[in-house]
Protein backbone atom coordinates (compact mmCIF):
# COMPACT_ATOMS: atom_id res chain seq x y z
CA UNK A 1 0.00 0.00 0.00
CA UNK A 2 1.40 3.12 -0.80
CA UNK A 3 0.80 5.53 2.56
CA UNK A 4 1.56 2.24 4.87
CA UNK A 5 4.95 4.00 5.85
CA UNK A 6 3.62 6.98 6.99
CA UNK A 7 2.09 5.45 9.58
CA UNK A 8 5.02 3.77 11.24
CA UNK A 9 6.74 6.60 13.23
CA UNK A 10 3.51 6.97 14.53
CA UNK A 11 3.11 3.68 16.44
CA UNK A 12 6.29 5.53 18.93
CA UNK A 13 3.57 6.71 21.21
CA UNK A 14 1.91 3.45 21.97
CA UNK A 15 5.34 1.75 22.04
CA UNK A 16 6.77 4.20 24.56
CA UNK A 17 3.40 3.68 26.60
CA UNK A 18 3.86 -0.16 26.24
CA UNK A 19 7.60 0.12 27.00
CA UNK A 20 6.69 1.70 30.56
CA UNK A 21 3.75 -0.89 31.52
CA UNK A 22 6.25 -3.44 30.67
CA UNK A 23 9.05 -2.13 33.14
CA UNK A 24 6.62 -1.32 36.01
CA UNK A 25 7.53 -4.81 37.12
CA UNK A 26 11.03 -4.59 36.96
CA UNK A 27 11.18 -1.17 38.49
CA UNK A 28 9.18 -2.93 41.34
CA UNK A 29 11.52 -5.58 41.75
CA UNK A 30 14.09 -2.71 42.05
CA UNK A 31 12.23 -1.23 44.97
CA UNK A 32 10.99 -3.98 46.71
CA UNK A 33 12.99 -2.71 50.08
CA UNK A 34 11.22 0.54 49.65
CA UNK A 35 7.41 1.04 50.91
CA UNK A 36 6.37 3.15 47.67
CA UNK A 37 7.55 -0.13 45.76
CA UNK A 38 3.52 -0.61 44.38
CA UNK A 39 3.91 2.92 42.74
CA UNK A 40 5.90 1.35 39.44
CA UNK A 41 2.31 -1.27 39.46
CA UNK A 42 0.01 1.53 39.64
CA UNK A 43 1.61 3.66 37.00
CA UNK A 44 1.33 0.84 34.72
CA UNK A 45 -1.91 0.48 34.98
CA UNK A 46 -3.11 3.56 34.63
CA UNK A 47 -0.37 4.17 31.69
CA UNK A 48 -2.18 0.64 30.39
CA UNK A 49 -5.24 2.34 29.94
CA UNK A 50 -4.00 5.40 28.24
CA UNK A 51 -2.12 2.80 26.00
CA UNK A 52 -5.95 1.67 24.99
CA UNK A 53 -7.24 4.82 24.54
CA UNK A 54 -4.07 6.04 22.53
CA UNK A 55 -4.00 2.75 20.57
CA UNK A 56 -8.30 3.04 19.76
CA UNK A 57 -7.30 6.72 17.96
CA UNK A 58 -4.63 5.34 15.80
CA UNK A 59 -6.47 2.30 14.80
CA UNK A 60 -9.33 4.15 13.53
CA UNK A 61 -6.58 5.83 11.35
CA UNK A 62 -5.06 3.24 10.03
CA UNK A 63 -8.40 1.78 9.01
CA UNK A 64 -9.59 4.86 7.55
CA UNK A 65 -6.60 4.86 5.48
CA UNK A 66 -6.07 1.66 4.28
CA UNK A 67 -9.36 1.42 2.86
CA UNK A 68 -9.31 4.39 1.04
CA UNK A 69 -5.75 3.22 -0.65
CA UNK A 70 -7.69 0.02 -0.80
CA UNK A 71 -10.72 1.78 -2.61
CA UNK A 72 -7.71 3.58 -4.69
CA UNK A 73 -6.51 0.65 -5.58
CA UNK A 74 -9.74 -1.11 -6.97
CA UNK A 75 -10.39 2.00 -9.28
CA UNK A 76 -7.68 2.21 -10.98
CA UNK A 77 -7.41 -1.33 -11.76
CA UNK A 78 -7.58 -3.04 -15.18
CA UNK A 79 -8.98 -6.60 -14.52
CA UNK A 80 -12.78 -7.49 -13.22
CA UNK A 81 -12.75 -7.84 -9.76
CA UNK A 82 -14.64 -10.75 -8.01
CA UNK A 83 -17.18 -10.32 -5.13
CA UNK A 84 -15.21 -12.14 -2.33
CA UNK A 85 -12.47 -8.92 -2.62
CA UNK A 86 -14.59 -6.74 -0.68
CA UNK A 87 -14.68 -9.18 2.24
CA UNK A 88 -11.05 -9.47 1.81
CA UNK A 89 -10.27 -6.00 1.59
CA UNK A 90 -12.14 -5.78 5.13
CA UNK A 91 -10.07 -8.75 6.64
CA UNK A 92 -6.55 -7.17 5.52
CA UNK A 93 -7.83 -3.93 6.90
CA UNK A 94 -8.11 -5.65 9.97
CA UNK A 95 -4.69 -7.38 9.78
CA UNK A 96 -2.98 -4.12 8.76
CA UNK A 97 -4.58 -2.35 11.68
CA UNK A 98 -3.65 -5.09 14.13
CA UNK A 99 -0.02 -4.90 13.37
CA UNK A 100 0.41 -1.06 13.52
CA UNK A 101 -1.24 -0.76 16.17
CA UNK A 102 -0.40 -3.71 18.49
CA UNK A 103 1.97 -5.62 16.98
CA UNK A 104 4.80 -3.02 15.71
CA UNK A 105 4.07 -1.08 19.25
CA UNK A 106 4.96 -4.62 21.15
CA UNK A 107 7.30 -5.56 18.95
CA UNK A 108 9.47 -2.30 19.73
CA UNK A 109 8.75 -1.58 23.45
CA UNK A 110 9.97 -5.23 24.36
CA UNK A 111 13.12 -4.75 22.65
CA UNK A 112 13.38 -1.78 24.41
CA UNK A 113 12.15 -2.95 27.69
CA UNK A 114 14.51 -6.51 26.91
CA UNK A 115 17.71 -4.28 26.61
CA UNK A 116 16.74 -1.90 29.89
CA UNK A 117 16.40 -5.28 31.70
CA UNK A 118 19.64 -6.37 31.20
CA UNK A 119 21.50 -4.07 31.48
CA UNK A 120 19.80 -3.42 34.83
CA UNK A 121 20.92 -7.09 35.65
CA UNK A 122 24.36 -7.06 34.16
CA UNK A 123 26.02 -6.03 37.44
CA UNK A 124 24.14 -8.41 39.31
CA UNK A 125 24.84 -11.65 37.16
CA UNK A 126 27.37 -10.81 35.12
CA UNK A 127 28.05 -9.80 31.79
CA UNK A 128 28.73 -13.31 30.22
CA UNK A 129 24.98 -13.88 31.48
CA UNK A 130 23.20 -11.22 29.85
CA UNK A 131 25.54 -12.36 26.24
CA UNK A 132 24.02 -15.48 27.11
CA UNK A 133 20.27 -14.35 27.34
CA UNK A 134 21.04 -12.19 24.16
CA UNK A 135 22.60 -15.21 22.38
CA UNK A 136 18.97 -16.47 23.37
CA UNK A 137 16.97 -14.33 21.94
CA UNK A 138 18.73 -14.59 18.43
CA UNK A 139 17.96 -17.90 18.89
CA UNK A 140 14.33 -17.45 19.33
CA UNK A 141 14.01 -14.81 16.52
CA UNK A 142 15.40 -16.71 13.95
CA UNK A 143 13.70 -19.77 14.82
CA UNK A 144 10.52 -17.64 14.62
CA UNK A 145 11.31 -16.10 10.88
CA UNK A 146 12.19 -19.81 9.87
CA UNK A 147 8.48 -21.30 11.24
CA UNK A 148 6.95 -18.42 9.54
CA UNK A 149 8.52 -18.99 6.50
CA UNK A 150 7.59 -22.66 6.81
CA UNK A 151 3.91 -22.00 7.10
CA UNK A 152 3.54 -19.21 4.82
CA UNK A 153 1.50 -22.21 2.52
CA UNK A 154 -0.63 -22.86 4.84
CA UNK A 155 -1.36 -19.13 5.12
CA UNK A 156 -2.12 -19.37 1.35
CA UNK A 157 -4.37 -21.77 1.59
CA UNK A 158 -6.14 -20.02 4.66
CA UNK A 159 -6.48 -17.16 2.70
CA UNK A 160 -7.67 -18.99 -0.58
CA UNK A 161 -10.59 -21.19 1.12
CA UNK A 162 -11.48 -17.69 3.11
CA UNK A 163 -12.11 -15.95 -0.64
CA UNK A 164 -13.80 -19.18 -1.73
CA UNK A 165 -16.36 -19.16 1.57
CA UNK A 166 -16.77 -15.40 0.74
CA UNK A 167 -17.62 -16.08 -2.93
CA UNK A 168 -20.87 -18.66 -1.67
CA UNK A 169 -21.76 -15.85 1.04
CA UNK A 170 -21.82 -13.18 -1.46
CA UNK A 171 -23.91 -15.70 -4.18
CA UNK A 172 -26.27 -15.61 -1.39
CA UNK A 173 -26.43 -12.33 -0.78
CA UNK A 174 -27.15 -11.00 -4.36
CA UNK A 175 -29.97 -13.59 -4.96
CA UNK A 176 -32.98 -12.52 -5.65
CA UNK A 177 -35.31 -15.59 -5.95
CA UNK A 178 -33.16 -18.13 -8.27
CA UNK A 179 -31.42 -20.43 -5.46
CA UNK A 180 -33.97 -19.85 -2.52
CA UNK A 181 -35.81 -22.99 -3.57
CA UNK A 182 -36.51 -26.37 -2.42
CA UNK A 183 -34.34 -28.28 -4.63
CA UNK A 184 -31.04 -25.65 -5.08
CA UNK A 185 -31.55 -24.69 -1.52
CA UNK A 186 -30.30 -27.67 0.47
CA UNK A 187 -27.27 -28.42 -2.24
CA UNK A 188 -25.94 -24.69 -1.95
CA UNK A 189 -26.07 -24.71 1.72
CA UNK A 190 -24.36 -28.14 1.71
CA UNK A 191 -21.22 -27.14 -0.29
CA UNK A 192 -21.31 -24.17 1.68
CA UNK A 193 -20.77 -26.18 4.74
CA UNK A 194 -17.93 -27.79 2.96
CA UNK A 195 -16.01 -24.94 2.06
CA UNK A 196 -16.78 -23.99 5.59
CA UNK A 197 -15.27 -26.83 6.76
CA UNK A 198 -12.36 -27.11 4.27
CA UNK A 199 -11.28 -23.31 5.73
CA UNK A 200 -11.65 -24.24 9.29
CA UNK A 201 -9.73 -27.65 8.97
CA UNK A 202 -6.73 -25.30 7.32
CA UNK A 203 -7.04 -22.54 9.69
CA UNK A 204 -7.29 -25.14 12.69
CA UNK A 205 -3.92 -25.95 11.31
CA UNK A 206 -2.40 -22.83 11.14
CA UNK A 207 -3.38 -22.19 14.60
CA UNK A 208 -1.67 -25.41 15.93
CA UNK A 209 1.45 -24.65 14.19
CA UNK A 210 1.59 -21.29 15.82
CA UNK A 211 0.60 -22.66 19.41
CA UNK A 212 3.59 -25.36 18.95
CA UNK A 213 5.44 -22.49 17.65
CA UNK A 214 5.16 -20.84 20.99
CA UNK A 215 5.17 -23.27 23.34
CA UNK A 216 8.50 -24.13 21.84
CA UNK A 217 9.27 -20.74 22.60
CA UNK A 218 8.46 -21.25 25.99
CA UNK A 219 10.70 -24.36 26.55
CA UNK A 220 13.29 -22.60 24.87
CA UNK A 221 13.43 -19.60 27.18
CA UNK A 222 12.86 -21.72 30.63
CA UNK A 223 15.64 -24.33 29.41
CA UNK A 224 18.17 -21.30 28.48
CA UNK A 225 17.42 -19.44 31.35
CA UNK A 226 18.17 -22.59 33.41
CA UNK A 227 21.40 -23.94 31.61
CA UNK A 228 22.56 -20.06 31.49
CA UNK A 229 22.17 -19.81 35.47
CA UNK A 230 24.28 -22.79 35.54
CA UNK A 231 27.03 -22.08 33.57
CA UNK A 232 27.70 -18.87 35.80
CA UNK A 233 27.28 -21.55 38.89
CA UNK A 234 24.16 -19.91 40.29
CA UNK A 235 22.09 -22.34 42.41
CA UNK A 236 18.74 -21.88 41.95
CA UNK A 237 17.43 -23.97 45.02
CA UNK A 238 19.88 -22.17 47.61
CA UNK A 239 18.64 -18.62 45.90
CA UNK A 240 15.22 -19.44 46.50
CA UNK A 241 15.86 -21.04 50.37
CA UNK A 242 17.74 -17.73 51.48
CA UNK A 243 16.27 -16.18 54.48
CA UNK A 244 17.19 -12.90 53.03
CA UNK A 245 15.11 -12.51 49.54
CA UNK A 246 16.28 -9.43 48.78
CA UNK A 247 19.96 -9.96 48.10
CA UNK A 248 22.28 -8.86 45.21
CA UNK A 249 22.12 -12.23 43.09
CA UNK A 250 18.59 -12.76 44.30
CA UNK A 251 17.38 -9.58 42.70
CA UNK A 252 19.86 -9.87 39.68
CA UNK A 253 17.61 -13.28 38.71
CA UNK A 254 13.80 -11.54 39.30
CA UNK A 255 15.50 -9.17 36.75
CA UNK A 256 16.43 -11.73 34.69
CA UNK A 257 13.10 -13.61 35.12
CA UNK A 258 10.93 -10.87 34.27
CA UNK A 259 12.91 -10.09 31.23
CA UNK A 260 11.81 -13.77 29.91
CA UNK A 261 8.36 -12.67 29.57
CA UNK A 262 9.18 -9.34 27.69
CA UNK A 263 11.34 -11.67 25.31
CA UNK A 264 8.19 -14.10 24.75
CA UNK A 265 6.10 -10.77 24.60
CA UNK A 266 8.57 -10.07 21.65
CA UNK A 267 9.33 -13.15 19.80
CA UNK A 268 5.27 -13.82 19.73
CA UNK A 269 4.47 -10.50 18.32
CA UNK A 270 7.08 -10.63 15.41
CA UNK A 271 5.41 -14.00 14.67
CA UNK A 272 2.36 -12.50 14.50
CA UNK A 273 3.23 -9.13 12.43
CA UNK A 274 5.65 -11.56 9.92
CA UNK A 275 2.20 -14.07 9.62
CA UNK A 276 0.16 -10.66 9.29
CA UNK A 277 2.61 -9.54 6.51
CA UNK A 278 2.24 -12.88 4.48
CA UNK A 279 -1.31 -12.51 4.43
CA UNK A 280 -1.99 -9.23 3.66
CA UNK A 281 0.42 -9.62 0.69
CA UNK A 282 -1.69 -12.52 -0.79
CA UNK A 283 -5.07 -11.10 -0.37
CA UNK A 284 -3.85 -7.99 -2.07
CA UNK A 285 -1.64 -9.58 -5.30
CA UNK A 286 -0.40 -7.31 -7.69
CA UNK A 287 -2.80 -6.74 -10.36
CA UNK A 288 -2.53 -4.67 -13.32
CA UNK A 289 -3.53 -0.97 -12.66
CA UNK A 290 -4.72 1.75 -15.33
CA UNK A 291 -2.09 4.50 -15.85
CA UNK A 292 -3.05 7.92 -13.94
CA UNK A 293 -3.75 9.13 -17.86
CA UNK A 294 -4.43 13.10 -17.62
CA UNK A 295 -4.58 14.53 -21.13
CA UNK A 296 -7.52 16.20 -22.19
CA UNK A 297 -9.16 16.77 -25.35
CA UNK A 298 -9.88 20.40 -26.20
CA UNK A 299 -13.45 19.44 -27.97
CA UNK A 300 -15.46 16.65 -28.87
CA UNK A 301 -13.47 13.77 -31.02
CA UNK A 302 -14.52 13.09 -34.52
CA UNK A 303 -13.00 10.36 -35.20
CA UNK A 304 -11.95 6.97 -33.59
CA UNK A 305 -9.00 4.81 -35.24
CA UNK A 306 -7.90 1.25 -34.46
CA UNK A 307 -3.90 0.96 -36.16
CA UNK A 308 -2.81 -2.78 -35.56
CA UNK A 309 -5.11 -3.31 -32.65
CA UNK A 310 -3.96 -6.58 -30.26
CA UNK A 311 -5.48 -7.73 -26.82
CA UNK A 312 -5.73 -11.29 -25.24
CA UNK A 313 -7.03 -12.12 -21.55
CA UNK A 314 -4.55 -13.59 -19.76
CA UNK A 315 -6.65 -16.56 -18.88
CA UNK A 316 -7.05 -17.28 -23.03
CA UNK A 317 -4.72 -18.34 -25.35
CA UNK A 318 -6.89 -16.84 -28.08
CA UNK A 319 -6.60 -13.08 -28.42
CA UNK A 320 -9.75 -10.85 -28.96
CA UNK A 321 -8.65 -8.61 -31.57
CA UNK A 322 -5.21 -9.45 -33.72
CA UNK A 323 -3.91 -6.37 -35.74
CA UNK A 324 -7.68 -4.69 -35.79
CA UNK A 325 -7.36 -2.02 -38.12
CA UNK A 326 -10.41 0.64 -38.40
CA UNK A 327 -11.45 4.40 -39.07
CA UNK A 328 -14.97 5.14 -37.45
CA UNK A 329 -16.72 8.40 -38.39
CA UNK A 330 -17.68 10.26 -35.00
CA UNK A 331 -19.78 12.65 -35.68
CA UNK A 332 -22.87 10.65 -35.75
CA UNK A 333 -23.49 8.12 -33.61
CA UNK A 334 -20.78 5.02 -33.64
CA UNK A 335 -22.91 1.88 -33.96
CA UNK A 336 -20.31 -1.19 -32.68
CA UNK A 337 -22.19 -4.35 -33.30
CA UNK A 338 -21.11 -8.05 -33.20
CA UNK A 339 -22.43 -11.38 -31.85
CA UNK A 340 -21.96 -12.74 -28.42
CA UNK A 341 -18.27 -13.04 -27.33
CA UNK A 342 -17.29 -10.94 -30.54
CA UNK A 343 -15.26 -8.38 -28.80
CA UNK A 344 -17.49 -5.48 -28.51
CA UNK A 345 -17.21 -4.80 -24.35
CA UNK A 346 -13.52 -5.70 -24.70
CA UNK A 347 -13.17 -2.40 -27.60
CA UNK A 348 -15.46 -0.78 -24.95
CA UNK A 349 -12.95 -0.93 -22.62
CA UNK A 350 -10.28 -0.56 -24.55
CA UNK A 351 -11.76 3.11 -25.49
CA UNK A 352 -12.26 3.93 -21.98
CA UNK A 353 -8.70 2.71 -20.71
CA UNK A 354 -10.05 0.38 -18.44
CA UNK A 355 -8.04 -2.11 -20.82
CA UNK A 356 -4.61 -1.10 -22.32
CA UNK A 357 -3.74 -2.78 -25.39
CA UNK A 358 -0.90 -5.68 -25.99
CA UNK A 359 -0.25 -4.11 -29.19
CA UNK A 360 -1.02 -1.33 -31.85
CA UNK A 361 -2.65 2.15 -31.25
CA UNK A 362 -6.37 2.89 -30.45
CA UNK A 363 -6.91 6.70 -31.09
CA UNK A 364 -9.52 9.23 -30.48
CA UNK A 365 -8.46 12.25 -33.21
CA UNK A 366 -5.03 10.70 -32.93
CA UNK A 367 -4.99 11.25 -29.05
CA UNK A 368 -4.02 7.70 -27.91
CA UNK A 369 -6.78 6.50 -25.41
CA UNK A 370 -5.08 4.94 -22.93
CA UNK A 371 -3.55 8.48 -22.74
CA UNK A 372 -6.52 10.37 -21.95
CA UNK A 373 -7.87 11.62 -18.20
CA UNK A 374 -11.21 8.81 -17.28
CA UNK A 375 -13.09 12.22 -17.18
CA UNK A 376 -13.13 12.07 -21.36
CA UNK A 377 -15.23 9.34 -21.42
CA UNK A 378 -19.00 8.66 -19.88
CA UNK A 379 -19.13 5.16 -19.68
CA UNK A 380 -22.21 3.04 -18.98
CA UNK A 381 -21.25 -1.28 -18.67
CA UNK A 382 -23.60 -3.84 -19.55
CA UNK A 383 -23.94 -4.10 -15.82
CA UNK A 384 -23.82 -0.49 -14.34
CA UNK A 385 -22.64 0.10 -10.61
CA UNK A 386 -26.15 0.74 -8.80
CA UNK A 387 -26.19 0.34 -5.08
CA UNK A 388 -29.46 -0.76 -4.53
CA UNK A 389 -29.63 0.62 -0.82
CA UNK A 390 -28.85 4.04 -1.76
CA UNK A 391 -31.28 6.56 -3.36
CA UNK A 392 -31.66 7.47 -6.79
CA UNK A 393 -29.95 10.76 -6.48
CA UNK A 394 -26.91 9.31 -4.50
CA UNK A 395 -26.64 6.68 -7.22
CA UNK A 396 -26.36 9.41 -9.47
CA UNK A 397 -23.79 11.33 -7.06
CA UNK A 398 -21.28 8.48 -7.31
CA UNK A 399 -20.45 9.94 -10.48
CA UNK A 400 -21.69 12.97 -10.39
CA UNK A 401 -21.24 14.67 -7.13
CA UNK A 402 -21.69 18.12 -8.13
CA UNK A 403 -24.28 18.18 -10.46
CA UNK A 404 -27.05 19.89 -9.44
CA UNK A 405 -30.93 18.40 -8.46
CA UNK A 406 -32.67 20.15 -11.73
CA UNK A 407 -29.94 18.53 -13.71
CA UNK A 408 -31.02 15.07 -12.73
CA UNK A 409 -34.36 15.55 -12.63
CA UNK A 410 -34.17 17.08 -16.04
CA UNK A 411 -32.05 14.22 -17.35
CA UNK A 412 -34.17 11.14 -16.16
CA UNK A 413 -37.04 12.83 -17.01
CA UNK A 414 -35.69 12.62 -20.49
CA UNK A 415 -35.27 9.04 -20.03
CA UNK A 416 -38.81 8.48 -19.02
CA UNK A 417 -37.82 7.93 -15.55
CA UNK A 418 -40.51 9.84 -12.91
CA UNK A 419 -39.11 8.62 -9.98
CA UNK A 420 -38.18 10.97 -6.54
CA UNK A 421 -34.78 11.81 -6.23
CA UNK A 422 -35.03 9.86 -2.53
CA UNK A 423 -36.66 6.69 -3.66
CA UNK A 424 -34.27 3.63 -3.14
CA UNK A 425 -32.70 2.32 -6.79
CA UNK A 426 -33.29 -1.58 -5.12
CA UNK A 427 -37.08 -0.56 -5.60
CA UNK A 428 -37.31 0.13 -9.08
CA UNK A 429 -36.55 -2.14 -12.06
CA UNK A 430 -33.85 -3.08 -13.93
CA UNK A 431 -34.47 -0.81 -16.89
CA UNK A 432 -35.22 1.91 -14.17
CA UNK A 433 -32.04 1.38 -12.77
CA UNK A 434 -30.31 1.65 -16.26
CA UNK A 435 -31.37 5.04 -16.94
CA UNK A 436 -30.26 6.27 -13.99
CA UNK A 437 -26.53 4.88 -15.17
CA UNK A 438 -27.04 6.44 -18.33
CA UNK A 439 -28.41 9.49 -16.79
CA UNK A 440 -25.28 10.30 -14.65
CA UNK A 441 -22.84 9.13 -17.36
CA UNK A 442 -24.55 11.89 -19.50
CA UNK A 443 -24.12 14.36 -16.51
CA UNK A 444 -20.42 13.85 -16.70
CA UNK A 445 -20.20 15.69 -19.51
CA UNK A 446 -17.77 13.70 -21.29
CA UNK A 447 -16.07 14.07 -24.19
CA UNK A 448 -17.01 10.58 -25.53
CA UNK A 449 -20.44 8.89 -24.18
CA UNK A 450 -19.86 5.28 -24.85
CA UNK A 451 -22.94 2.55 -23.64
CA UNK A 452 -23.00 -0.96 -23.81
CA UNK A 453 -25.83 -2.65 -24.56
CA UNK A 454 -27.62 0.36 -23.45
CA UNK A 455 -31.42 -0.66 -25.12
CA UNK A 456 -30.70 -3.96 -22.14
CA UNK A 457 -34.11 -3.72 -19.65
CA UNK A 458 -35.04 -1.15 -22.04
CA UNK A 459 -38.74 -1.13 -23.28
CA UNK A 460 -39.90 -0.11 -26.61
CA UNK A 461 -40.88 3.52 -25.83
CA UNK A 462 -37.48 3.78 -23.11
CA UNK A 463 -35.65 2.70 -26.89
CA UNK A 464 -37.03 5.42 -27.94
CA UNK A 465 -36.51 7.64 -26.17
CA UNK A 466 -32.79 7.11 -25.84
CA UNK A 467 -32.17 7.16 -29.48
CA UNK A 468 -33.36 11.25 -28.74
CA UNK A 469 -31.72 11.94 -26.07
CA UNK A 470 -28.30 10.77 -28.05
CA UNK A 471 -28.75 12.38 -31.04
CA UNK A 472 -29.29 15.74 -28.80
CA UNK A 473 -25.92 14.58 -26.97
CA UNK A 474 -23.89 14.52 -30.30
CA UNK A 475 -23.97 18.44 -30.53
CA UNK A 476 -21.58 17.91 -27.05
CA UNK A 477 -19.94 15.20 -27.22
CA UNK A 478 -18.96 12.01 -29.23
CA UNK A 479 -22.08 9.08 -28.72
CA UNK A 480 -20.46 5.69 -29.26
CA UNK A 481 -22.98 2.47 -28.54
CA UNK A 482 -22.58 -0.88 -28.43
CA UNK A 483 -24.82 -3.40 -29.69
CA UNK A 484 -25.60 -7.19 -30.54
CA UNK A 485 -28.90 -5.94 -32.81
CA UNK A 486 -27.56 -4.35 -36.22
CA UNK A 487 -30.95 -3.03 -36.69
CA UNK A 488 -31.14 -0.92 -33.42
CA UNK A 489 -30.25 3.13 -34.02
CA UNK A 490 -30.45 2.31 -37.54
CA UNK A 491 -30.83 5.44 -39.06
CA UNK A 492 -28.32 7.77 -39.60
CA UNK A 493 -25.42 5.80 -37.58
CA UNK A 494 -21.74 4.69 -38.17
CA UNK A 495 -21.93 0.93 -38.49
CA UNK A 496 -18.43 -0.84 -37.44
CA UNK A 497 -19.56 -4.50 -37.39
CA UNK A 498 -17.36 -6.73 -36.48
CA UNK A 499 -18.09 -9.79 -37.34
CA UNK A 500 -17.38 -8.66 -40.84
CA UNK A 501 -13.67 -8.85 -40.18
CA UNK A 502 -11.75 -11.56 -41.04
CA UNK A 503 -8.67 -11.91 -39.26
CA UNK A 504 -6.59 -10.03 -39.04
CA UNK A 505 -9.41 -7.27 -39.16
CA UNK A 506 -8.04 -5.07 -41.38
CA UNK A 507 -9.21 -2.06 -43.44
CA UNK A 508 -12.72 -1.51 -42.66
CA UNK A 509 -14.33 1.89 -42.51
CA UNK A 510 -11.45 3.66 -43.76
CA UNK A 511 -14.38 4.25 -47.01
CA UNK A 512 -17.50 2.71 -46.12
CA UNK A 513 -20.63 4.04 -44.25
CA UNK A 514 -18.54 5.68 -41.31
CA UNK A 515 -17.48 7.87 -43.85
Amino acid sequence: MRETKHWYPRVLPIAALHYATLMALPATLLGLASRLAWLPLAAGVVLEVLRSLVRGKLKRRVRQSFLREVAIRALDKRTLTPDADVEAAFWAAYLFENAITVDAPALLAAALAGLSILALATPAIGARAVLSFLALLSVAAALTVWTNRRRSALIETVVRERQHTADWIAAAERDTGEIYGSRARAPFLTRLGNTVRQWSSIEEQLDNARLRHRMSLAGLFFAGVLLILRADHVDLAQLLSAERVVTRAVSGLLLLGSGVPVAYVFVVHADSLLGAHSAILQILQPRPSASVASHKLSRRPDRLEARGLSFKYASTSRPVFDGLDFDADLRRVLLVVAPNGGGKTTLARLVCGILAPDGGELLLDGVSCSELSRDEFGFVPQNPLIVESLSVEENVRLITPDVSNEAIDRVLLELGLDAPRGRRAGELSRGQQRRIAIARAILKQPRLLLLDEPDASLDAEGRHLLSILLRRQLEQRAVLVISHRADWLRDDVCLLDLSQLPPPFTAFGKSSACG
